[in-house]
């Protein structure tokens, strides 16, 4: 498939487009379809621990902000939070978490908005999402909101993140995979059309590394760190 030249995001022109995405009425309705896809998937979270759970709301995270840009992602990102804390609240609401949820729609919006979409593309888009937002920006706001007490980077946060990994960017190219070529049908299809996103064996030998290393931990982790993580 031809691709088409990606625009810098230092160029004032794709931040004037990013903007002008707020007067069109057919992205800001889908902006709300996916606010509200978003919200669903929100309440499948699996709960580790208090502080430590495994969400599947990046997907639609991902794919809309890949669609209407990284300045509606962040506003797409502020509702998403405030109606899950208004509506489903999980624990104590701290405000400052709305920053997570804006940030990762921003990043996404950044590596996939008016980019040649490829399977590598998108597992560089997690990668930053997770080490970001999961990793560094959550634990820093963990610790905001207890105060301090909270280690900066845990082991079962740290597992958590690399074991799930390969299995989120597998999913991410999935859904990537399967939605695209029914969204390139319609009006806004011209956003989408240079997606390729076929599989090859370089990307197959990663993810496999990738899962490989990801049980390798889990298991290790349920050997020497599980036991003592459940003494604390």
């Amino acid at each position: 498939m031809l691709k088409t030249k990606d625009v810098s995001v230092l160029s004032l022109s794709y931040w004037r487009e990013a903007a002008a995405q707020f007067a069109n009425l057919k992205m800001v309705s889908l902006a709300a379809v996916f606010i509200a896809l978003r919200v669903i998937l929100k309440l499948l979270t699996v709960s580790i621990t208090p502080s430590l759970h495994i969400e599947f709301d990046f997907l639609a995270d991902a794919l809309g902000s890949a669609i209407f840009g990284p300045l509606m992602g962040l506003a797409c990102g502020a509702i998403t939070d405030t109606i899950n804390a208004v509506c489903f609240p999980v624990g104590p609401y701290f405000p400052p978490f709305i920053v997570q949820e804006m940030l990762g729609s921003f990043l996404f919006g950044l590596f996939l908005w008016r980019r040649n979409l490829s399977v590598s593309r998108l597992l560089v888009s997690k990668a930053v999402d997770t080490v970001v937002c999961n990793m560094v920006l959550n634990s820093l706001l963990l610790m905001w909101m207890l105060g301090g007490n909270y280690a900066f980077m845990t082991l079962p946060r740290l597992v958590k993140n690399i074991a799930f990994y390969p299995v989120e960017c597998f999913c991410l190219v999935l859904v990537f995979s399967a939605v695209l070529p029914g969204l390139a049908r319609l009006p806004i299809g011209e956003r989408i059309k240079a997606a390729n996103l076929h599989m090859t064996g370089r990307h197959y030998l990663v993810l496999g590394i990738m899962l490989t290393v990801s049980v390798a931990v889990m298991v290790l982790f349920c050997i020497f760190g599980l036991p003592l993580f459940l003494k604390k």
